[in-house]
């Protein structure tokens, strides 16, 4: 219904949509003359238009500040959140629409600061400061921490924390609540966003080895790992000259070469977790080489009268080891004499061919 001047008559069902709205009744939105609406008659109007029956208070209308006294609509008629809930007597309220009405006490306000995002395992530190108290009374602080978070402190206006670690990025919510002595503000929140920092991971060649040529030797990165434990790729790379069954297994394997002499063999090793390269790890495989250096004897035919004299000599032998003893008369061409097997003690070999010669060499190959 409109007055002669066009402007919004206060009915009762419009007052009962304000939070204890009877405590000023037409007041709440008119002047002290109920000739004009006042400052927050006016925002009322902008929302429902004249006439309009449409709910209009809301947490839009509770947290502006018509009267432009410093407090919020909300404050003064006791429902900050704008769901129609006041939480003080309406004795305690104050009209939103008149600048000289205000609390004794307004509620202050908690501002837990701005979102944030930082990496797992940083210092971060919350910032309650820009909370507010009208009144400029002395604030207490209450946070409140997600599960598994310890803040340096709950009372603190900025306690700090160290960021977990984490699988993926992940929101954290903080809440906060100060007091000025009287009352508590609303809830404030920030969200503080864990960010996951791929660890690189570490490679593994395994341990230094010692074979026999000719032997089949497998590497081993089994023990690499990745702190994110996300799945490993691997890289190996074999000296010139040695072909792995695989560069890209875990387990990969190859025959140990001939060698002149014992030789070490370094192949490295390089894991990648998808996203970044593991420094290189080495290992030494030592190729044993298999035939011993020959032992050669020279033997000068001496004849003492109508008989000759064979030739035998003694050697210390290694238990289960076989040596092999071989004569030559030019150092080149060798052929077998015997065989004989270990037993880790001094051994006597003879010769017991006819001594139809003048110089014969001799030399013992062992194998392994």
């Amino acid at each position: 219904m409109l007055n002669t001047s066009g402007e919004v008559l206060a009915r009762s069902w419009r007052v009962a949509q304000i939070p204890n709205g009877n405590s000023f009744g037409c007041r709440t939105c008119h002047n002290a003359s109920y000739s004009s609406l006042n400052s927050f008659g006016t925002d009322v109007l902008r929302i429902v238009g004249r006439g309009g029956r449409d709910r209009f208070w809301s947490q839009t209308l509770a947290s502006k500040d018509s009267d432009g006294d410093g407090v919020p609509n909300g404050q003064e008629l006791g429902d900050e959140d704008g769901d129609g809930f006041s939480t003080i007597e309406s004795s305690g309220v104050t009209n939103p629409g008149d600048s000289d009405s205000k609390p004794e006490n307004t509620v202050p306000t908690a501002d837990a600061g701005v979102p944030q995002s930082v990496s797992e395992g940083s210092l971060v530190t919350l910032f309650g400061g820009g909370s507010r108290d009208v009144d400029l009374d002395d604030l207490s602080y209450k946070w409140t921490a997600p599960q598994g978070i310890n803040l340096s402190s709950i009372t603190a206006k900025s306690p700090s924390f160290i960021a977990p670690k984490v699988g993926e990025d992940t929101d954290y919510t903080f809440m906060l609540v100060v007091n000025d002595g009287q009352y508590d503000s609303l809830v404030s929140t920030t969200v503080v966003t864990v960010k996951d920092v791929n660890k690189p991971p570490i490679a593994d060649a395994g341990a230094k080895q010692s074979v026999n040529e000719g032997a089949l030797v497998t590497l081993d990165a089994s023990g690499s790992r990745d702190e994110d434990f996300d799945e490993l790729s691997f890289t190996w790379t074999a000296p010139e000259g040695i072909e792995l069954s695989s560069t890209s297994v875990t387990y990969p394997t190859f025959t140990a070469p001939p060698v002149d002499k014992n030789t070490i063999l370094t192949f490295g090793l390089l894991v990648n977790d998808g996203k970044a390269d593991s420094a290189i790890s080495f290992v030494e495989i030592t190729v044993n080489n298999s035939e011993v250096e020959p032992v050669y004897i020279n033997i000068t035919n001496r004849q003492d009268g109508p008989r000759m004299n064979y030739m035998s000599f003694d050697f210390k032998t290694t238990d289960r080891m076989m040596y092999e003893i071989q004569a030559s008369v030019n150092l080149k061409d060798w052929e077998k004499v015997q065989i004989i097997i270990g037993n880790g003690k001094t051994t006597r070999f003879t010769d017991e061919k006819s001594p139809d010669f003048k110089r014969r060499f001799y030399r013992i190959v062992v194998d392994h």
